[in-house]
């Protein structure tokens, strides 16, 4: 536990006592007192249940955690802070702890010179409990430091009364009442919050509410089994203690609890009334239904992902960082979805929602930094399972260069998941220009396209030179092999220059327009599969083989036919991912080396591809001819 918790624990608390004063508005005088007291049965969930982060609605977390954030992340050091403000509340805990308990006991000595109740007084009482059907006091006393009767003692309840006071059957039917309902007990209880929560002024004024809802509810109880002129002498009993010192301490209860509440119990008892059964149905029904709510929260909305209130910005970028950590993304493109719109935007609040805990103090340091120069995309390049549990991509952004070329930002990243959510961590980041020319062609680095060299049908892929996360190598015959099977994954429409956008071919297959806030809930929408890589000829003379590149992932074959692409889509094929090499006939020159790229192919759904089908491959066979090639996976993650 630190200073934190201890602020949720008591903001949470807060609200859910003020939901609860609302709700007791509404239905005024239409609950009985036995029923508003009931519904504080929820405050005390609220309070026994430890705080929760989030995510939840009307939760006081986001608020709690900006905070927080600001002076964690905002001080080069802390925690004497941090340390200093809790030790200072251990030491209000312990000092209300002790008033409280001070009082008690003094209240104990004053009645060392109590002496038992004897003779009819004891005999009257006794015999109203039996008469009530109630549960008799251990012990009846009389003392002189009493000014009206009260119950006191948890396993030994007492009955204390004035010297010399005459027996008044309703009175004694009141406390025996508070004997019944274990109201001493409730007192402790009470008690115990007050000292939890010294700090908090508004929780101190709603216990002594619900205090006084406990008198009102006796008072109740005490009216109903009365009749007529009873109900009146009841009422004058109780006026007659206006002026009566109240017991104010744990462990013990009073008819008598002060001036002001005496004159809102006889206000009540002018109107009393009975209450239907129905009400308290009504009641049950009431905690029942806002019980997990209040004590566990009100359920965050996955799709799409909370706007950031524009009052939040105004809070400085702790609050906006905490904002976006009282929602976190259900799935794994919802996840890429939060944090690229939080870069492209710069919008701490999307980002920190997306982002690993462990990645806050880097988002803290860049918290004044101006956005991302590159703003068209973004385009995910595979979703590699990791092999515990999670997953890596690289994500792209681009823009037009001065000298007219296509420059990108990359970064790895890390999706791994957290209970029912996901979140991201940043691996590395790195810059560069796409190959020129774009499109076919031969490139500067001698890239060409494998419909141009070798005539095999192909459609276009966007020529990033760096290696995507998964890439396979190894030799054959004097052939060193290097395969980059990849996908190129979006979840909506790109953003940014519409002319780049056109010109690299994004919005192919795209089926859903950019949505500027991002949706927590989201799926791939469009998925296109390539096969690059680079072959070279070490040996000095000619090289003519047939060459075939297979993929798998999971046990599954991924296999596109490019020469009859539309007839699979429309067979409902599970291809998404792949896109494979199949008989083609490749002539290497002595000492050449060839990088080419080959694929385009792919498809969108406006409803999202399942997320299975757009995993990429883990496993790739080769063959030289018809000999298979040994090949080794590389993990690419700088």
């Amino acid at each position: 536990m630190d200073i934190w918790t201890v602020l949720l624990h008591g903001a949470q608390a807060s609200v859910a006592a003020g939901f609860l004063l609302v709700l007791q508005r509404i239905f005024g005088d239409k609950l009985s007192p036995k029923w508003r007291y009931a519904i504080w049965f929820v405050l005390l969930a609220r309070l026994i249940v430890p705080p929760r982060w989030g995510p939840a609605v009307l939760d006081p977390a986001p608020w709690v955690n900006g905070l927080r954030i600001s002076v964690e992340l905002g001080l080069e050091s802390h925690e004497w802070l941090t340390d200093g403000l809790f030790g200072l509340y251990l030491l209000g805990m312990l000092a209300c702890g002790g008033w409280l308990l001070l009082g008690w006991g003094r209240l104990r000595r004053t009645l060392r010179d109590a002496v038992p109740v004897e003779g009819e007084r004891r005999k009257a009482v006794l015999g109203r409990a039996e008469e009530c059907g109630l549960r008799p006091p251990a012990e009846i006393v009389e003392s002189q430091q009493a000014g009206s009767p009260f119950l006191m003692g948890v396993f030994g309840p007492v009955l204390v009364v004035p010297v010399g006071w005459q027996e008044d059957k309703n009175v004694v039917l009141h406390e025996l009442i508070h004997l019944q309902n274990r109201d001493v007990a409730a007192g402790w209880l009470t008690a115990l919050f007050r000292c939890l929560h010294w700090w908090n002024p508004f929780l101190w004024w709603v216990f002594d509410r619900i205090d006084s809802q406990r008198e009102e509810r006796c008072d109740q109880q005490v009216l109903e089994r009365l009749e007529g002129e009873e109900r009146r002498d009841y009422g004058r009993a109780l006026l007659s203690m206006a002026e009566d010192r109240a017991v104010r301490v744990p462990g013990a209860t009073s008819m008598a609890n002060g001036g002001t509440q005496i004159k809102t119990r006889i206000e009540s008892i002018a109107r009393f009334k009975t209450f239907p059964e129905g009400m308290g149905l009504v009641t049950v029904c009431m905690v029942v239904i806002l019980l997990p709510y209040l004590v566990m929260g009100f359920p965050a909305f996955q799709e799409p992902a909370p706007a950031l209130p524009s009052f939040v910005q105004y809070f400085g970028p702790g609050w906006q960082m905490a904002w976006g950590m009282s929602a976190r993304p259900a799935t794994v493109a919802g996840a890429l979805d939060t944090y690229a719109k939080g870069v492209v935007q710069n919008n701490l609040a999307w980002q920190a929602s997306a982002l690993s805990p462990d990645e806050y103090n880097a988002l803290w340091e860049r918290r004044n930094q101006p956005a991302l120069a590159y703003g068209t995309g973004p385009m995910f390049r595979g979703v590699y399972a990791d092999g515990d549990g999670g997953y890596w991509t690289q994500m792209y952004l681009f823009r037009r260069e001065d000298d007219g070329r296509i420059g990108y930002h990359r970064e790895t990243l890390s999706i791994r998941p957290e209970a029912d959510t996901w979140s991201i961590q940043i691996i590395s980041q790195a810059d560069g220009l796409l190959d020129d020319p774009l499109w076919p062609g031969e490139g500067m680095d001698g890239t060409v396209p494998l419909r141009r060299r070798w005539g095999v049908a192909d459609e276009y892929c966007i020529p990033i030179p760096e290696k995507p996360i998964f890439t396979w190598t190894g030799d054959y015959d004097g052939v060193e092999f290097e395969f980059w099977p990849e996908t190129n994954l979006m979840i909506e429409s790109p953003h940014g220059d519409s002319e780049l956008i056109q010109e690299m071919r994004l919005e192919e297959f795209i089926t859903s327009s950019y949505r500027t806030k991002p949706n927590s809930a989201a799926q791939f929408s469009n998925c296109k599969g390539v096969m690059s890589g680079r072959l070279t000829n070490s040996t000095d003379e000619t090289k003519c083989f047939t060459l075939q590149a297979l993929q798998w992932a999971d046990g599954r074959v991924y296999h596109a036919d490019s020469n009859d692409f539309f007839s699979g889509m429309l067979a409902g094929t599970d291809l998404i991912v792949g896109y494979d090499l199949e008989d083609i006939e490749v002539e290497l020159a002595p000492g050449e080396c060839l990088t080419f790229r080959h694929g385009g192919q792919g498809r969108g759904r406006r409803h999202g591809i399942p997320f299975e089908l757009c995993l990429s491959v883990n496993k790739l066979n080769a063959y030289y001819n018809d000999a298979q090639i040994e090949l080794k996976r590389e993990v690419n993650l700088q």
